[in-house]
């Protein structure tokens, strides 16, 4: 199965601890080790969804800048992959330093109840690095002594198979929850040792597999100007909130995006005359700003190979070539697509996760759509509003893919249409003359 497998990193970056001590040190070959188990795995890379920063880091003794750089020697390794940081019971409690290349959080604390589970995510969720982050949770798989801490006294296979339930309560409840790991399964004899938890399991297992997923459907905005603010509004139109970022001007290009991993959008800015991109994980503060480009570049925001998270590119007039980057730094694709005049716009056509490249002729109000960033074959074109119009996209439906629209500023109304279609599926009015129309998922 794609990306189905989980790999724990422990021998590669940290030394093995001493008999009867618990603290651990950093590995001094770790980056070295990293990048030599890459190349043993070869072609089964595929086959990986996620990597795991050392277990509970800060109890066995690592400082927060040995988890930092810890997490940056992975992420170097492993850069398409899920990363996942696990707390002990105690940090989870504390405001423990999570760095920001972490995908997803959980701490282990087993047997407590649900009660004490929804306390101690509520905290974690405070101190998290950005509101790209998302939750864990560690179901136990077994009662025995010294396996699971806090479940062996007196608790049952009956009890650890309702805890299992609660946990996936939990996850059903808080969409910032994403990932339940069972916890200790000891081999093929569990099914005999925990009946009723091994059923359990299984029928969670299923549940989460066979779900149905309910996309969230676009979000509407819009940048003003004049103030460098963001305006946001829900999928209904109602506005929902405001930011300001990035200075203002006529210089600055609104972006948004889900910068550090799946989850909502939040803001950024492009400076044309430097072609410096400003990121931010808050909507307040500037968390990334790096060059990618040349003046007069038109940016974009995607995750062009399916990593999760959003990336920067660009496209460039001058060539009608888009220039795609999956880390900020270096371009992965270059692809040339329309004619001169045209207008880029990029968007997940297909729903498999990945974004990729598309134009619009202002000349004809016809978009075209390429289901590909490496090989060039549009979609026939589709006709959809009005001359003056400004190309927009959005899963205007919450089916999964994302459909072309438009934004016409004379009226400040978003317009969407249903896939290959110029049935409009969606209109709302939003914003004042002058906006620059924004689409997203505010949350």
């Amino acid at each position: 199965m794609p990306a189905a497998c989980v790999i724990d990193l422990n021998q590669e970056t940290v030394v093995p601890r001493a008999p009867g001590s618990w603290a651990v040190d950093p590995n001094p070959n770790a980056a070295r080790n990293l990048l030599d188990l890459v190349r043993r795995i070869g072609s089964n890379i595929d086959k990986i969804g996620a990597v795991d920063v050392s277990d509970e880091p800060y109890s066995h003794g690592l400082s927060p800048a040995q988890v930092q750089t810890q997490a940056e020697q992975i992420r170097a390794a492993f850069p398409d992959k899920t990363l996942i940081m696990s707390l002990d019971r105690w940090n989870a409690e504390q405001t423990a330093p999570i760095p920001a290349t972490v995908d997803i959080v959980g701490f282990d604390y087993y047997c407590e109840g649900r009660g004490e589970i929804q306390r101690l995510l509520a905290n974690l969720k405070t101190f998290l690095s950005s509101p790209d982050q998302h939750l864990m949770l560690f179901p136990e798989s077994t009662n025995e002594y010294r396996v699971a801490d806090g479940c062996y006294s007196g608790k049952t296979d009956a009890d650890i198979a309702a805890y299992n339930a609660e946990y996936r309560a939990i996850a059903a409840q808080d969409p910032r929850v994403v990932y339940l790991q069972n916890f200790r399964w000891l081999g093929p004899d569990q099914p005999n040792k925990v009946p009723l938890t091994v059923a359990a399991q299984k029928r969670i297992g299923k549940a989460v597999v066979d779900a149905t997923p309910t996309p969230a459907p676009a979000s509407v905005g819009v940048y003003r100007p004049s103030d460098g603010s963001f305006g946001q509004a829900a999928h209904n139109g109602w506005y929902t909130g405001q930011a300001v970022f990035g200075g203002g001007g006529g210089d600055v290009v609104p972006l948004t995006g889900h910068w550090n991993g799946p989850g909502t959008d939040t803001v950024g800015v492009y400076h044309r005359d430097t072609a410096t991109f400003q990121l931010s994980y808050d909507n307040a503060t500037v968390a990334a700003t790096f060059p990618f480009g040349a003046p007069g570049d038109v940016p974009l925001v995607g995750d062009w190979s399916g990593q999760g998270r959003s990336t920067v590119g660009v496209y460039r007039p001058s060539d009608q070539y888009f220039y795609l980057s999956d880390d900020n730094a270096t371009v992965r694709y270059r692809i040339k697509l329309g004619n001169e005049g045209w207008k880029p716009l990029v968007g997940d056509w297909d729903g498999n996760g990945t974004t990729t490249v598309a134009v619009y002729d202002p000349q004809t109000q016809t978009f075209y759509l390429n289901d590909s960033n490496e090989t060039e074959h549009p979609r026939p074109g589709v006709r959809f509003g009005n001359p003056g119009d400004r190309p927009v996209k959005g899963d205007w439906d919450g089916s999964g893919k994302e459909t072309i629209g438009v934004y016409r500023p004379g009226d400040q109304t978003f317009y969407g249409a249903a896939e290959n279609s110029d049935l409009v599926v969606y209109s709302r009015k939003f914003g004042n003359p002058g906006d620059t129309p924004l689409v997203g998922n505010w949350g």
